[in-house]
């Protein structure tokens, strides 16, 4: 006896998408943002060209390949997967280095929510779109040689994340971040 089991994984990813497309439908008109997360302050994504630290292992982490800072939140996006990283600052403790990226020293609390697409293609392909006419150069101990020009985006679409179905992670015009499903 043969048991297709075909239509049952075709059932389990339209019911993922479905839940998750209701859910993201939900908050998808609202920006990140409440009276204490912001991201609409930079609008754009930077590329990881080995910048990017584990901070307990000093290693990189060539798994995120695209992410996006603001002073109170962080995105990291993967091939499969987006976490976002909320900081609240101790403002008594401001950094003193003006050339510093943060005016303050060390967040005093932080939260790290990740949304994982669940039996999404782990060797998706991202593609970046609306380049910036910006890019970062980084020189920190683990690219000892630098990373230079990094380049920013405004689009990153994961391709084929599930069969036949994009990802598309983006900033809109008045810098609110977004993101669907494309067919």
């Amino acid at each position: 006896m043969i048991i297709n089991l075909m239509p049952r994984y075709y059932f389990s990813i339209i019911l993922s998408l479905f839940l998750l497309i209701t859910t993201l439908s939900i908050e998808a008109n609202q920006p990140i943002k409440n009276s204490d997360y912001s991201l609409s302050n930079n609008g754009f994504f930077i590329e990881n060209r080995g910048q990017l630290i584990n901070m307990e292992e000093q290693k990189q982490i060539p798994s995120i390949l695209y992410y996006s800072n603001s002073d109170n939140i962080s995105v990291y996006l993967q091939n499969n997967s987006i976490s976002y990283l909320f900081f609240n600052w101790n403002e008594e403790e401001l950094n003193p280095n003006p050339y510093s990226v943060s005016k303050f020293n060390a967040p005093s609390d932080w939260m790290r929510i990740d949304m994982i697409l669940e039996g999404a293609n782990p060797f998706a392909k991202a593609v970046a779109e609306d380049k910036q006419s910006c890019y970062f150069n980084f020189y920190y101990p683990q690219c000892s040689d630098g990373v230079t020009k990094a380049l920013a985006y405004k689009k990153v679409i994961i391709k084929d994340v599930y069969p036949l179905i994009d990802w598309v992670i983006y900033f809109s015009q008045n810098g609110n971040l977004k993101h669907g499903f494309s067919l």
